[in-house]
């Protein structure tokens, strides 16, 4: 296994080791694009409440993934970076 593969891979396994200790459903008060976010760990599948007001479901995002945006210093810069480009969005009825 490569260096790349590896570190991936330890990546991966600590942050699903502090998945049981995050939150679930966040609003994002700091981030001037994310209003709230929502994650359900068994269906893998993110909801993301836009300030503009729109209201988006992402399928098959993967637990470590939320935990990564849940942790990240800017929701919106890693949202624009890791989410949107990897994983299509569904607009929902708020």
């Amino acid at each position: 296994m490569g260096k790349t593969r590896k570190k991936k891979t330890r990546k991966v396994k600590e942050a699903l080791s502090v998945l049981d200790r995050i939150p679930f459903v966040f609003e994002s008060p700091e981030s001037i694009s994310i209003l709230a976010a929502t994650y359900n760990v068994e269906q893998q599948r993110m909801t993301v409440t836009f300030r503009g007001g729109g209201h988006y479901v992402y399928a098959d995002v993967p637990p470590a993934l939320w935990v990564e945006f849940y942790q990240a210093e800017s929701k919106g810069k890693f949202f624009a970076a890791a989410i949107r480009p990897m994983f299509n969005g569904t607009a929902v009825q708020a």
